[in-house]
């Protein structure tokens, strides 16, 4: 027997008890710890796979007046933009301004009719970079749906 197990039989039960859960809480500890790591070690990878793809990697939240969050450096590039200074909400995300009046329609029928159907798209069209030159994009997404079924 060791010393630990030796102090454990002469404690009181209620002692004893309370001993045994604080082991219980160490090691409930340990294996939060070793899971933090873990999901750190995914989210790494995740990061290093967006910020590697030629392209913004972004989100929209419909439902918090289609502020976007991007999860890779590419806005800036290809924009002229930082994420804070897209202010104006359009019908379907905040770059919206920035498409050619001439393309505006497709781009917005394309989004629409993909959210509807849950289904993926793929639209090409013109953005006015912030310089004032036009950019050429293809943009391919996808809704995210909520537990209600309905667009984030």
């Amino acid at each position: 027997m060791n010393e630990q197990e030796v102090k454990e039989q002469h404690m009181p039960k209620e002692q004893a008890g309370l001993h045994q859960k604080m082991k219980g809480l160490e090691s409930m500890e340990a294996g939060c710890q070793e899971l933090k790591g873990e999901v750190q070690k995914h989210e790494d990878l995740h990061r290093s796979l967006a910020e590697h793809i030629p392209g913004i990697v972004f989100r929209v939240l419909l439902r918090e007046e289609k502020r976007m969050q991007f999860f890779n450096g590419m806005l800036q590039p290809i924009t002229g933009f930082q994420p804070e200074e897209l202010t104006a909400a359009g019908e379907v995300c905040r770059l919206e301004p920035f498409i050619l009046p001439e393309d505006h329609p497709k781009v917005l029928a394309a989004v629409k009719s993909a959210m509807q159907k849950d289904e993926p798209y793929e639209v090409e069209y013109r953005l006015r970079h912030k310089s004032g030159d036009i950019r050429y994009v293809l943009e391919r997404g996808r809704s995210i749906r909520g537990p209600d079924g309905q667009p984030l």
